[in-house]
């Protein structure tokens, strides 16, 4: 299985990256939402997304929204990553087409947490 991961911090992607690679899923990753909306038009659909709330030119909700209105993705498994300044805006995120909401920093048993929850398994032994 694949997981995107739309962050604009390299080192973000990396952490995230190892921690999903380690968990057995490839993934592919993209800077902006308007480079992962281009893949995601090409490739084969992921097995979901990890995308971060605060990105340049299009935030992570206008990325979501995007998403949910193209037929082909709209039922995409899409975990929404946050800064703690985004701790009253949770529910915003949820209403609008999150799935889950990913409080950073994280740690790898968490991600996968949230992943079960979407019902992407892991193979990590």
């Amino acid at each position: 299985m694949q997981i995107l991961i739309v962050d604009k911090s390299r080192a973000q992607r990396n952490a995230t990256s190892h921690f999903l690679q380690d968990l057995g899923l490839k993934v592919q990753e993209t800077a902006d939402g308007t480079e992962a909306l281009r893949y995601l038009k090409t490739a084969e659909p992921p097995a979901g997304v990890l995308v971060d709330w605060d990105l340049p030119g299009m935030n992570g909700l206008e990325f979501i929204q995007k998403i949910r209105q193209d037929p082909k993705h709209s039922g995409l498994p899409i975990i929404l990553m946050a800064d703690d300044k985004f701790n009253d805006r949770v529910a915003e995120a949820l209403t609008i087409g999150a799935d889950e909401v990913l409080m950073k920093p994280f740690t790898k048993e968490v991600l996968a947490t949230k992943l079960e929850l979407l019902g992407i398994e892991s193979s990590e032994d």
